[in-house]
């Protein structure tokens, strides 16, 4: 008989800031979260008292100017971001540029990626892999076969400038089954020698080894839930056309995974079938809201072997993050739309799995 498990909030933690707010990141050495603010290139440095410490303001020209945060994360113990244009640059905490690293050739990105702006694997440096050359945007399908057939990351060894490929798309993941199936939205999590990698439409996640600063072998890890709705894949030459074909239905998807000390936690929606989701007006609020009691958030929790222990569902009222602080709490924003509440300030709820 597995063991039982839930989640419970321990504490929380007022943050003084008025607008829209993200939770992206946490510095064990330094105890900071790293959150956006209401503007795109507005992100706060934050303690646990849920003080402002600084607020970095990515600088839209001149010598600082930074042009897009691809992806944002903690590294070293400063705020670094993948920058589209300037490769990955890392800033100080007046939004000051640090360091750059510099991307060698040309590249462009077909989306945004989440998560850390790039990952040590040795002595190199691991980052979201780029499109390589110029981007045709006259034939999308081209362009979304090529980056299905592409790996998942790019590897910059920064004494030569050589650049290598490394993390292929899994044999065992629908994104490799020679159909669209939508933007992949691929993450990678990494904590020391051991990484993960999972997309947002499927309902398995994959492990993987780090020896001698290259990636082994992978284990898929199948989430293994009932009624998981799965959108149908296209042919390449029919990719603008696959949300249509998809019109009507709600797939299942991952939204987080979230490293704790000892278990890995898995939140996700199954979906809703065109059957249920054709009960609802998706035009107004109260259809939202039905909706949103039916696609309800589980969470899974396996070990680190990939061993599942139990499902749950998740609290309610609370806006996800993969935020693990240094007392191994997950931390998660507490949602006011579904509290019904309007306050001049944001709520971090620190939450712990507990053994029931």
């Amino acid at each position: 008989m597995s063991a039982s498990y839930s989640l419970e909030i321990i504490d929380s933690v007022q943050v003084d800031y008025l607008g829209n707010f993200f939770l992206f990141d946490y510095s064990t050495d330094r105890k900071l979260y790293l959150g956006k603010g209401y503007h795109d290139n507005e992100f706060l440095l934050i303690d646990h008292s849920g003080v402002v410490k600084d607020t970095v303001l990515l600088r839209q020209d001149g010598p600082q100017a930074v042009g897009w945060a691809n992806a944002v994360g903690f590294q070293d113990q400063f705020m670094t971001i993948f920058d589209p244009i300037n490769g990955i640059v890392q800033m100080d905490d007046e939004g000051n540029i640090r360091k750059k690293i510099i991307i060698p050739g040309e590249y462009f990105f077909l989306n945004g990626y989440k998560g850390k702006p790039y990952f040590k694997l040795g002595k190199d440096i691991a980052y979201y892999r780029p499109e390589r050359g110029k981007a045709n945007w006259n034939n999308v399908s081209n362009l979304m076969e090529k980056s299905y057939q592409g790996t998942i990351l790019e590897v910059l060894d920064t004494l030569s400038g050589e650049v290598r490929d490394a993390m292929p798309v899994p044999n065992s993941s629908k994104y490799h089954d020679g159909k669209f199936h939508g933007w992949s939205f691929p993450v990678v999590l990494k904590r020391g020698a051991f990484w993960i990698l999972y997309f947002k439409g499927e309902n398995q996640f994959y492990l993987f080894t780090e020896e001698n600063g290259m990636l082994g072998e992978f284990k898929t890890v199948k989430l293994n839930v009932s009624n998981w709705v799965e959108e149908e894949g296209v042919v390449f030459e029919n990719a603008l056309k696959h949300a249509e074909i998809n019109h009507g239905l709600k797939g299942g998807s991952i939204l987080e995974i979230i490293l704790m000390d000892k278990f890995i936690l898995v939140a996700y929606k199954k979906g809703v079938s065109r059957e249920e989701l054709q009960n609802y007006n998706l035009q107004s609020k109260e259809g939202k809201d039905a909706l949103s009691k039916i696609n309800e958030l589980f969470i899974s929790v396996f070990d680190f072997n990939g061993l599942k222990i139990t499902d749950f569902l998740a609290p309610k009222g609370i806006h996800l993050s993969n935020v693990v602080n240094s007392e191994g709490q997950w931390v998660v924003t507490k949602n006011q739309d579904y509290n019904g509440v309007e306050e001049d300030f944001h709520t971090l709820y620190l939450m712990e799995l507990i053994e029931d």
